[in-house]
């Protein structure tokens, strides 16, 4: 689901640049994923995309409504259940750390506790949404904004796995053509 969810956002950012409201429908899409595309919304939001914005909630509203008739009034629960069991089994140490790429993995990783990981995570979502705002109050590019809204947005979870890195490739394809123009002949060589 990685690939899926880099070329959804990819496609999100395609549109956004482009000045399509029809982004908010691969961003919607992203319901699938929330929590990876939670700083694309922010962007929209800061830049007050407000037709993408709601073409986004429907889209999520729609896929949630379909799931709800093919599967039943029960999934939701059942979803609920599954979020605080993840939860309890991510603070017990359930999930492969080494296959995880977020602060809290890395943290835990060291030894620290899981209220220690959490509070460093907490720390660094923050910090990515304070980049945003920061971005956004700057007026950096739009292509800027939202190269930096890819690499920040694996960031806000805990829960970001090896397998969501597609999500870096778009922000590094949206930030290099501006990293090669201030690059060193031997640092463009690397990038």
């Amino acid at each position: 689901n990685g690939m899926m969810s880099g070329a959804l956002l990819g496609f999100t950012a395609i549109l956004l640049l482009a000045r399509r409201d029809g982004a908010g429908v691969p961003l919607g899409i992203m319901i699938i994923k929330p929590h990876i595309a939670v700083l694309f919304g922010f962007y929209m939001l800061l830049t007050r995309r407000w037709q993408s914005i709601a073409i986004a909630a429907a889209t999520a509203s729609l896929l949630c409504a379909m799931a709800t008739v093919s599967l039943g009034i029960k999934i939701w629960p059942a979803f609920m259940n599954g979020v605080r069991e993840a939860s309890e089994f991510l603070v017990q140490g359930y999930y492969p750390l080494h296959r995880m790429i977020s602060v809290y993995a890395a943290t835990r990783s060291a030894g620290a506790s899981a209220t220690l990981a959490m509070s460093a995570q907490i720390v660094t979502a923050l910090a990515a949404i304070g980049m945003m705002i920061v971005a956004v109050r700057l007026r950096f590019p739009p292509r800027h904004m939202l190269g930096l809204a890819a690499l920040a947005s694996l960031c806000l979870s805990p829960y970001a796995y090896d397998y969501d890195l597609p999500v870096y490739g778009i922000g590094i394809a949206l930030l290099l053509p501006a990293l090669l123009t201030h690059a060193t002949r031997t640092e463009a060589w690397v990038l």
